[in-house]
C-alpha cells in the first residue's frame, strides 16, 4: 500500500507543468537567449507581468506574436549579455516598433528617434526602446509631437551635461522639448 501511495505521490510530482504558458512566458522564451548567468526565467515573467506587458500581448497580439517570431527566428549568437542579462539588440526592430505603436499610438516616432541615435551616436538601444513606452498617458502626446519635430533635423549626439549655452532658436524643437519636460 504504501509504496503504490509513493508511486502515485513521485509520478504526480515529475508531470509537467499543468498550466500553459502566458504571453509573459512566450516572449522570455524568446528574448533570453544570450546564455547569460543571471538570466532567470521566473524574474524575466515576474518582471513582463508587473511592467503590465501582458496587457499589451492582449491588446495587441498579432504584433507580439510577431515580435516573438521574429526573437525566435534570430540565431542565437544575436543576443547579448549586459550585466549578466540578456539583452535584445538591433533585431526585429519592425515587430518592435510594431508593438510600440499599437500599445502608445504615435510613438513610433520615437522609436525611429533611437534608431537614429543607436545608428549615429551609438546610443543604447534598451534604454532608449523603454523611455519610448513608458511616457504617461498624459504626456503622450508631447512625446508624439517631440519625437516627430527630431525627424526633421540632424541627429546630434551630445553630451547633455557638457553641452555648450546655446540660444533656444539654435536648439531643434527647443518648445516641443520644453512642452514634454512640462508635461512630466
Amino acid at each position: 500500500m504504501w509504496s503504490l501511495l509513493l508511486g502515485l505521490l513521485l509520478a504526480a510530482c515529475a508531470a509537467d507543468y499543468g498550466l500553459p504558458p502566458t504571453a509573459c512566458d512566450d516572449y522570455c522564451h524568446a528574448s533570453q537567449r544570450g546564455n547569460c548567468r543571471d538570466d532567470a526565467p521566473a524574474d524575466c515573467v515576474r518582471e513582463c507581468e508587473e511592467a503590465g506587458r501582458a496587457d499589451v500581448a492582449a491588446s495587441c497580439a498579432a504584433q507580439w506574436q510577431s515580435r516573438n517570431d521574429c526573437l525566435l527566428r534570430a540565431d542565437a549568437s544575436s543576443f547579448r549579455c549586459r550585466d549578466n542579462h540578456t539583452q535584445i539588440p538591433n533585431i526585429c526592430l519592425d515587430e518592435r516598433r510594431a508593438i510600440g505603436e499599437c500599445s502608445a499610438p504615435g510613438s513610433g516616432a520615437c522609436f525611429d528617434e533611437c534608431q537614429r541615435q543607436v545608428e549615429s551616436c551609438d546610443a543604447d538601444w534598451i534604454e532608449c526602446e523603454a523611455q519610448c513606452s513608458q511616457p504617461s498617458p498624459a504626456c503622450q502626446a508631447a512625446s508624439n509631437v517631440y519625437s516627430s519635430c527630431l525627424a526633421g533635423y540632424p541627429v546630434e549626439c551630445r553630451d547633455f551635461f557638457m553641452a555648450e549655452t546655446r540660444a533656444p532658436e539654435d536648439i531643434p524643437c527647443f518648445y516641443e522639448a520644453l512642452t514634454l519636460l512640462d508635461c512630466r
